[in-house]
């Protein structure tokens, strides 16, 4: 952890829907409004129904809490938890952070192991974890009212919402960095050397990102980054903004805006840098079959799909969402993605074998 006034910590610590809207989601459903078939409720055969949302919410608050694994920022942790606890007295929500791909391993391990408590949900970048578990019958999907509005296309596998649409920045620090950054190529400048951070190919969407920057930035790029000798940290896109609002590095060429926008408020000297072409992750939303708190859990997804948990998350501008019309959100349209799905165990493990050799020593 960095000794510096600009910190982000983490955090260890869900949606009582109102009358007036259960009412009006029930009258969608009568209409006929909700006809996707891909939609949690509309498989169960019945379509959302106010009275069985309404034994959802009083059981949930009988469960107590909601507990949830992420790997997001903790300032945006913070958020969603203050917001969630004032729409839903009664029913604490509890995040454990584990950053990289720890929170897939954690629910992973807790199912394999039988484990008595544990996950009710998460929030993962992983996708081809979400869609395998999804397939193989894994997970649980949104059956609340903000289920009625939410677009299929961003349902996974029919049962995993993508929360958030986000797209990886560069940024650095305005007193170390007298010449802008405007892209990945102003890395490779000489006075940069030894100065730049960037993270450990940890997970598929790391390695996805490495790989989509030596596509995309010309054959030699990586041979390059590696000879200005940046330094490689393993703490993900926190540490990284840590390491350049303290001054420790000039610049990182991979963070979120998440991380970077609570620093700002604080004063920290640092600038984000969207890169064109930019690459995007998506944040999935989980809930394991079998969790200990299963009516929490559906609570909890039902306000991450809400407008109002929307808007916690993308209203800042950290993020897209999607739902249309969320003040502030930025625009998914100029955000692309790769195919994670082709990033099988082998390819990644390939892919870091062959890292380790671009950054002997790191």
């Amino acid at each position: 952890m960095v000794n510096a006034p600009y910190l982000l910590t983490d955090s260890v610590s869900m949606p009582r829907r109102s009358f007036v809207l259960a009412c009006i989601a029930a009258i969608c459903c009568m209409s006929g409004v909700l006809a996707a078939p891909s939609l949690a409720l509309a498989q169960a055969g019945g379509g959302y129904r106010a009275d069985e949302w309404a034994k959802v919410l009083a059981a949930a608050k009988a469960e107590g809490k909601v507990l949830v694994y992420a790997n997001s920022p903790p300032a945006l942790l913070d958020r969603l938890r203050a917001d969630f606890n004032a729409a839903n007295p009664g029913i604490a929500l509890e995040f454990g952070r584990y950053p990289g791909n720890g929170v897939i391993v954690r629910i992973d391990q807790e199912r394999e192991a039988k484990a008595a408590d544990g996950a009710d949900a998460g929030i993962t970048s992983e996708i081809p974890w979400a869609e395998e578990r999804a397939k193989a019958g894994l997970l649980k999907g949104p059956s609340g009212p903000s289920t009625v509005a939410w677009p299929a296309k961003y349902l996974l596998g029919g049962v995993v919402p993508v929360l958030a649409i986000e797209p990886f920045l560069l940024a650095y620090n305005t007193k170390l960095v007298t010449t802008p950054i405007t892209g990945y190529q102003d890395l490779l400048r000489p006075e940069l050397k030894g100065k730049v951070n960037t993270t450990e190919p940890v997970s598929a969407v790391v390695v996805s990102w490495y790989d989509w920057l030596g596509k995309t930035q010309g054959g030699d790029f990586m041979a390059k980054f590696a000879a200005n000798n940046p330094l490689i940290l393993g703490g993900g896109t926190v540490q990284n903004m840590q390491s350049v609002a303290a001054g420790e590095t000039s610049a990182t060429a991979f963070t979120i805006m998440t991380v970077i926008t609570p620093l700002i408020a604080q004063g920290a000297p640092v600038k984000a840098v969207m890169p064109s072409p930019a690459l995007g992750t998506r944040a999935l939303g989980v809930i394991p079959v079998g969790a200990r708190r299963p009516n929490a859990a559906l609570v909890f997804m039902d306000y991450m799909t809400s407008a109002r948990g929307q808007t916690v998350w993308a209203g800042k501008g950290e993020a897209a969402s999607a739902l249309p019309n969320i003040p502030g959100a930025m625009d998914a349209g100029n955000i692309s993605f790769i195919n994670l799905s082709e990033y099988t165990p082998d390819v990644i493990k390939a892919y870091i074998a062959k890292w380790k050799q671009q950054f002997p020593g790191k």
